[in-house]
């Protein structure tokens, strides 16, 4: 299931980039949508399971360039929040630091969603914290590194994600029209009688939403980013590792369970291959 849900992920972020880049000229492989997902997650996942039986050597190589670009893709979002020049993101809701925007984004701003729903979607993005317990045959010391890698892990995967939440919500408006001339229109007050304001998102002004701020586009941190490509480098990034990490993990605990005999008929999975004796 976890292997899904990172796979899942990647093909989405693909989808969304490859759509900014092109646009309305990118039509999909089939429909741009769940039949997309499919053919390139069949794809990927072919490929990730060739590494994972390649052995713990190649895996460690490729879990090292992609831990590298993870990281690029953060140090380019912090330095981004930094940066609003462009008219255009203006306009798509990026304020850069303000203590208005800050204020407005203090509230819940829950659209058709719930706190449940939210936390149902973000609950599998802090699953990977288990990846070190699930390849613990590979440590020289388990007893000492497990809880010492695990609770690492927690708290920089806390201290990372209500950082980076804050930094967004004092960053980016909840919602906006991403017209420029609308933007202009708010601050200027060029335009028409009928030119609304950017960030008047209301059902009744625009019969139906706005596709821009944090609460309607789910590419926001690559507007706030230097450059959104690297944003998009790390969600690859993570999504890919944590889908090798789990494809490696499994047989793994299921190579301890049958070497600790704890469930009768599994002795045979005890067996490993290999200098790394990889299941």
């Amino acid at each position: 299931i976890a292997v899904a849900m990172y796979v899942i992920g990647f093909c989405e972020s693909l989808l969304d980039m490859l759509t900014g880049i092109y646009g309305d000229e990118f039509t999909g492989i089939v429909d741009k949508g769940v039949n997309d997902v499919r053919i390139i997650g069949s794809g990927t996942l072919t490929v990730l399971l060739v590494i994972a039986v390649v052995g713990m050597e190649w895996i460690t190589r490729v879990q090292k360039v992609l831990l590298v670009l993870l990281i690029c893709s953060q140090i380019d979002f912090v330095i981004g929040t930094f940066i609003s020049f462009d008219i255009e993101e203006k306009a798509k809701g990026f304020t850069g630091w303000s203590m208005e925007t800050a204020t407005e984004n203090l509230n819940p701003h829950y659209s058709g969603e719930s706190f449940w729903t939210v936390f149902a979607v973000f609950f599998p993005a802090v699953t990977g914290i288990t990846a070190g317990a699930n390849m613990s045959g590979d440590l020289k010391d388990p007893g000492m590194a497990i809880p010492k890698g695990t609770f690492y892990a927690i708290v920089i995967t806390y201290i990372t994600y209500i950082v980076y939440g804050v930094m967004v919500g004092c960053t980016f408006l909840a919602h906006a029209s991403g017209d420029v001339s609308e933007y202009v229109f708010t601050f200027n007050g060029t335009g028409d009688s009928e030119t609304l304001e950017f960030t008047d998102c209301s059902v009744e002004a625009r019969n139906g939403s706005c596709i821009f701020g944090s609460v309607n586009d789910q590419q926001t941190m690559t507007i706030i980013s230097v450059t959104g490509y690297l944003i998009y480098g790390g969600c690859f990034a993570a999504t890919l590792s944590s889908a090798i990490a789990s494809l490696v993990g499994a047989p793994r605990v299921l190579q301890a369970l049958a070497k600790d005999k704890l469930y009768p008929g599994i002795e045979l999975f005890a067996k490993g291959y290999g200098a790394n004796n990889d299941p």
